[in-house]
């Protein structure tokens, strides 16, 4: 089946012009599927990486937070009205809705987990630092921060 191009030239006489065939119509839908196919996976893929970027970097960002706000609470102490649990000797954890009335933070953070900071004063420990993480992200990611020999280690989980 051929679709024609039907058209009268400056002269007046007619004259065929002939157009795509079908079939060549369905070669060029096909391959366009065929590429179609090939990058959305792809893309997708891109996309997921960049998601786990984010929450690396809001990780980071939000333990960096919690460990500058930590350096001023030994000075100042721990703001007033501030749960914390001190059941584990040597260490403070913080529950991160706590967390939320006294960081004030914009940007992306964790709706609910704990935060465990070092609190032994020795030259041998983090004092101070973030030593471990659970962070929950509205995303349904999990974010797991651990610190451990001078490394900080960020896992992150889908969880839906």
């Amino acid at each position: 089946m051929d679709i024609l191009l039907y058209t009268v030239n400056d002269n007046g006489a007619d004259d065929m012009k002939k157009g795509f065939t079908l079939i060549e119509l369905l070669a060029v839908i096909i391959i366009l599927a065929i590429i179609a196919v090939i990058a959305v996976p792809i893309i997708g893929n891109v996309i997921e990486d960049s998601k786990l970027g984010a929450i690396e970097n809001s990780v980071k960002f939000y333990v960096g937070e919690v460990e500058s706000s930590f350096s001023e609470w030994v000075i100042e102490g721990i703001p007033s009205g501030l749960p914390q649990d001190k059941s584990e000797p040597g260490y403070i954890t913080f529950n991160v809705t706590d967390l939320d009335s006294v960081l004030e933070l914009n940007k992306t953070k964790p709706i609910r987990g704990s935060v465990k900071i070092d609190n032994n004063y020795n030259k041998e420990s983090y004092y101070g630092c973030v030593v471990n993480a659970e962070l929950v992200y509205d995303n349904g990611y999990i974010a797991t921060y651990t610190y451990q020999n001078n490394r900080a280690n960020v896992s992150i989980e889908k969880t839906k």
